[in-house]
């Protein structure tokens, strides 16, 4: 193998596929990046037999061929080579960098011994704006479950695409996330997928806010999804997933309309004081007349309190969050002001934006608040 290709090209491709090399992978092996030379191009790949990153470059390939290099150190020695043309040669059981007067030699692996790739479809028929997609997983994504969850089925995106419709549905059991969008062109075809969380960081670190299209399809339990030189391939999650519409509440007792950016801080600067150990992050909303208060306490540390103006129909309520989720949720709204719909203290409650210009809602599950028992009279004379 011998080419030669430009600094800043080699470096974004190392970058690029570097980020599906696992901090523990499966086999040893893994911890490698492939480098094919074939044609025009080279090709570097890495995987965790879950998440398959590729990125093409172009370069001036002299003698076909293809190795492996240990990612971390592949990626150091292209960082701290000087700018310009690179030339790498396979030197015997060796990969010999040279750009200027720098030189580096760093051990291999033979290709032959990486696993098989996933291979894509001849087309990727379906195409989306990337504004639009990476919208709608960050908006969504953060009611997905984390890695520790048992249920594998939640720790992603549920996407269902058909026609001009589309809805994206994140949750892990205690929040949902659901966003449901009218496409600018219809699809061929419907399709419905869970996306893991990994697909879903490498999709929203690659997406960019533009109207461009990112292409991609869906064959054999698999993503594959291409977006300028680089292609993702990701195995899809496996599973039903819950039936979500029957958690939605289908009308409420109590909304109040709040400035957003206030909702934010006041519950920021109820979040330093919400150490409570049985009850961590726990926030007390005491939604009165035309007040909305926030607090918290923990015995060992000490209380916070604050207020915020809102407008307010129905009931006044008493109602505790998982502060950080609530936070997660207002952080996703992007309107100037949210509305908070409610029922009773123990029943979920709704955030979704004051304007209707998107159909989005963020379902949080309340905090049972524990309240003191009174003392019965005459008890504390026995």
């Amino acid at each position: 193998m011998k080419f030669q290709c430009e600094k800043s090209h080699l470096e974004a491709a190392v970058q690029t596929v570097s980020r599906a090399v696992s901090a523990r992978p499966p086999m040893p092996i893994l911890s490698n990046i492939l480098v094919r030379a074939e044609g025009s191009r080279v090709t570097l790949a890495a995987t965790d037999l879950e998440t398959t990153l590729r990125s093409e470059m172009p370069a001036q390939v002299e003698f076909e061929g293809a190795c492996t290099l240990p990612s971390r150190l592949f990626s150091e020695v292209v960082g701290e080579l000087p700018d310009g043309p690179v030339r790498v040669s396979d030197v015997g059981a060796q990969t010999l960098f040279e750009c200027r007067n720098t030189r580096f030699k760093m051990n291999s692996v033979p290709a032959d011994e990486y696993p098989s790739l996933p291979v894509p479809p001849s087309a990727l028929t379906t195409s989306l704006p990337q504004k639009l997609l990476r919208n709608a997983l960050k908006q969504t994504a953060v009611a997905s479950a984390t890695s520790e969850e048992t249920r594998a089925v939640l720790q992603g995106v549920h996407m269902t695409l058909q026609d001009t419709a589309a809805t994206f549905v994140a949750t892990d059991g205690r929040r949902l996330a659901k966003l449901d969008l009218t496409l600018p062109t219809g699809l061929e075809g419907s399709h419905i997928a869970i996306l893991p969380a990994r697909a879903v960081a490498e999709l929203q670190r690659l997406l960019k806010d533009t109207e461009e299209p990112i292409q991609f399809a869906f064959a054999g339990g698999t993503l594959y999804a291409s977006l300028g030189a680089t292609l993702i391939c990701a195995r899809l999650l496996e599973g039903k997933f819950p039936n979500y519409r029957n958690l939605l509440p289908a009308s409420f007792t109590t909304t109040a309309l709040v400035e957003r950016e206030l909702f934010i801080a006041s519950v920021r600067r109820a979040l330093v004081m919400a150490q409570e150990k049985q009850t961590p992050r726990l926030i007390r909303l005491n939604l009165l007349e035309t007040t909305m208060e926030l607090s918290s306490s923990a015995p060992d540390v000490g209380a916070a309190s604050d207020s915020i103006p809102m407008h307010k129909s129905g009931p006044d309520m008493e109602i505790a969050f998982n502060g950080k989720f609530l936070l997660d949720g207002l952080q996703t709204l992007t309107s100037t002001e949210v509305r908070l719909k409610l029922n009773e203290p123990t029943s979920a409650a709704i955030l979704e934006p004051a304007s209707h210009t998107q159909e989005y809602l963020y379902l949080l599950m309340p905090v049972r608040i524990q309240r003191e028992e009174p003392v019965p009279a005459g008890a504390a004379h026995g």
